[in-house]
């Protein structure tokens, strides 16, 4: 899949295999892969004191793994990501860094399950 001319799936593939279904509905929906919300956390956490806010967080489903990561102000994108899960007709799993990353990327769901910061389930 190619983004304003650059080929995603070439700098994905060091993070997961990426499904390109999951990366254009993100996108629709304003969610573009390893997106940041702002280049100072601590400024952007200063403006926004009461949103819940996850840097480089990762989304996980029960069958699929991991199938996004980036920012995300909970406040903000969970209009957009209750479209996706209703849309996949699948929960969202969102976790932090750490949890879904480095060693703990392949921990499986009874790990991140217990991690999440948020569970984001299909309303159909």
């Amino acid at each position: 899949m190619k983004i304003v001319g650059i080929d995603v799936s070439k700098f994905l593939k060091s993070e997961h295999e990426p499904n390109t279904d999951f990366l254009e509905l993100f996108n629709k929906h304003n969610l573009m892969m390893g997106r940041m919300i702002s280049g100072s956390k601590s400024g952007y956490t200063s403006r926004h004191p009461d949103n819940k806010v996850v840097f480089n967080g990762n989304i996980i489903t029960q069958n699929d793994g991991k199938i996004w990561y980036g920012d995300l102000d909970l406040d903000i994108d969970r209009i957009n990501l209750q479209k996706i899960a209703n849309k996949l007709n699948k929960t969202l799993y969102i976790l932090r860094e750490h949890d879904a990353r480095f060693e703990s990327e392949k921990a499986g769901m009874k790990y991140w399950t217990k991690m999440a910061v948020e569970i984001i389930e299909p309303k159909i």
